[in-house]
C-alpha cells in the first residue's frame, strides 16, 4: 500500500499478516484521511512500515501484536498524527506487544502518545519525535535493550517506574518536557538520568558526562514548585561533571599539554576544594547549608576560646591596659611565660595566672583590680562571632587575644585565629557570590 490515499479510516482490526521472512505490511507515504486501527487481535510477523504516512486521526495499536522477526517490528519513521498514537491492550486481545525495533524517529503527534500496560522485546526508539501533548510510558514489561528520547519534546512526561526498570539505557540527550506527572521520587529520577549507557560499566569508564537531562529535570521541578528536588539535581549534576572533568584530566595526563584548566581541575580535587564547596555550599545550589558550616565553626571556637580565657591565656589587647601599674604588678606577681601547658602544676604550686590576678574571680574571692572593672568584658561567643566574621564590629577581638607563651591552649588560640578568619572571609564572599548567581547558575 505504498503512497495509498485513503479518504477516511484505515481498519486492519483482527488481521494476520504474515511477511514470510520481510514486511508484512507496507504503507510507506500513505496518506489516510480519519484513523488507522492496528487493534484487536492484530497480528503481524515482519516488520510493519508506516513511515512518512500521515493519518489525519488516531493511529490506535491496542491489543495488537508486532514481530519483527528478528528486525524492526513496527516503522513509524517522520509519520504525521493528527490526534492520539495508542499502544496499550487492546478490549478483547490482553497487552499490545512488540517484538523487535519500534522505530518513531521524526514523528509528529499533535496529542498524546501512550504507550501502557504493554510488553516490548527490543528497541524503542523516539528520536527528535514531537508530541504536542503527553508521553506516556508507564507500565511496560518484557526486556527493552534501550529506550531512546533523545532530541524528542513533548509537553507532559506521565510514566512510572516499571516504563524504565527493564531497559538498560535510556537516552535522554536532548529531550525537552515542559511538566511531570509522575509517582517516581527524585532518587528514582536520578537512577533514571543514569541509565545512559548500552554496556554496564563503572561510573569513572565509559561515555562522556551530558549534562542537559539534569539541567531539564532540574528546570521542570523548579517550575512545579519543588525547589529542593531541583537543588538535588543540579548538585548531583555538578559532582558528575566533576568527576568527567577528572576523568578527562587522567586520559590526558602524560599525553599532551593538559592547560591550566586541566591541571587546576586536578589540584582541586587533590585538596578537597570540590567536597569542601560541596559540603558548604552544595556547589552552589543550596546555599543554606553556609549556615550548618557557619554554626560548626562558631561553635567550635566559642568552646574552645571559653577554656583559653577560664585557664588564664587570655590577655586584653589594650596598650592602656598592658602598661598600666595593675597589670604590671600582675604580671611580675603571677607565674612567668611557659612554651608547655603547666597549668595544673603552676595552681598546684600556688601560682596565679596574671589574667586572674588582673581581672579577678569571684568564685574564689579574688577581686578584680581597677582598671578590669570597665574594661571590656571577654565574652567566648561574641569572640569567636567577631573573629569569623570579616568586619571586627563587636570590639571583642581588639580587646583581648591569646597569650600564646603562657601555655598550650594560649598557643593554639593566637594560631587559631588566622585560619578561622580565612573561613570567614571565604564563605562570606561565596556566599554573596552564590547569592547574586555569579557562582553555581543554575542552568
Amino acid at each position: 500500500m505504498i503512497g495509498a490515499r485513503i479518504g477516511r479510516q484505515f481498519s486492519c482490526r483482527d488481521g494476520r499478516f504474515d511477511g514470510a521472512g520481510g514486511p508484512s505490511l507496507d504503507c510507506d507515504a500513505a496518506e489516510v484521511g480519519a484513523d488507522v486501527l492496528l487493534t484487536d487481535g492484530f497480528a503481524a510477523t515482519g516488520g510493519v512500515d508506516l513511515r512518512r504516512t500521515r493519518i489525519g486521526g488516531q493511529l490506535s495499536c491496542a491489543g495488537g501484536r508486532f514481530d519483527g522477526a528478528g528486525g524492526w517490528a513496527l516503522i513509524c519513521y517522520a509519520a504525521e498524527v493528527g490526534t492520539d498514537v495508542f499502544l496499550f491492550p487492546g478490549a478483547e486481545d490482553g497487552a499490545c506487544q512488540l517484538t523487535g525495533t519500534a522505530d518513531f524517529r521524526r514523528m509528529r503527534v499533535a496529542g498524546d502518545f501512550v504507550l501502557r500496560d504493554s510488553r516490548l522485546d527490543g528497541v524503542l526508539i523516539l528520536e527528535s519525535a514531537r508530541i504536542g501533548e503527553g508521553l506516556k510510558i508507564t507500565g511496560l514489561t518484557g526486556t527493552q535493550p534501550s529506550i531512546s528520547l533523545t532530541e524528542a519534546q513533548a509537553g507532559v512526561l506521565r510514566d512510572d517506574a516499571a516504563a524504565w526498570q527493564g531497559a538498560r539505557a535510556v537516552r535522554l540527550a536532548g529531550f525537552r518536557y515542559d511538566r511531570l506527572e509522575s509517582p517516581l521520587r527524585v532518587a528514582e529520577r536520578l537512577t533514571w538520568l543514569d541509565k545512559k549507557t548500552e554496556r554496564d560499566l563503572p561510573d569513572d569508564a565509559g561515555e562522556e558526562f551530558d549534562p542537559h537531562p539534569y539541567t531539564q529535570l532540574a528546570k521542570v521541578y523548579e517550575a512545579a514548585g519543588n525547589r529542593a528536588a531541583a537543588a538535588r539535581i543540579r548538585m548531583e549534576r555538578e559532582a558528575r561533571s566533576i568527576r568527567a572533568a577528572r576523568r578527562r584530566v587522567r586520559a590526558l595526563d602524560g599525553s599532551v599539554d593538559l592547560g591550566v584548566r586541566s591541571v587546576f581541575v586536578d589540584i582541586r580535587h587533590y585538596l578537597g576544594l570540590d567536597w569542601l564547596f560541596w559540603a558548604v555550599f552544595g556547589y552552589g545550589h543550596a546555599p543554606a547549608r553556609a549556615f550548618l558550616a557557619v554554626f560548626l565553626i562558631w561553635f567550635c571556637a566559642f568552646v574552645f576560646y571559653a577554656e583559653v580565657y577560664r585557664t588564664g591565656q587570655m590577655a586584653p589587647a589594650s596598650d592602656v591596659v598592658l602598661s598600666s601599674d595593675d597589670w604590671i604588678k600582675a604580671v611580675d606577681t603571677g607565674c612567668p611565660p611557659v612554651t608547655a601547658d603547666d597549668h595544673t602544676a603552676r595552681v598546684a604550686a600556688g601560682y596565679e595566672m596574671p589574667l586572674t590576678l588582673w581581672a579577678g574571680d569571684p568564685a574564689r574571692g579574688l577581686p578584680p583590680k581597677p582598671s578590669a572593672i570597665d574594661y571590656e568584658t571577654f565574652s567566648p561567643g561574641l569572640y569567636a562571632l567577631d573573629l569569623f566574621v570579616p568586619l571586627d564590629a563587636l570590639g571583642q577581638e581588639t580587646a583581648w587575644a591569646p597569650s600564646k607563651d603562657r601555655g598550650a591552649l594560649g598557643t593554639v588560640g593566637y594560631w587559631a585565629r588566622m585560619p578561622i578568619q580565612m573561613a570567614g572571609w571565604i564563605i562570606t564572599a561565596v556566599a554573596a557570590a552564590v547569592l547574586t548567581g555569579v557562582i553555581g547558575r543554575k542552568e
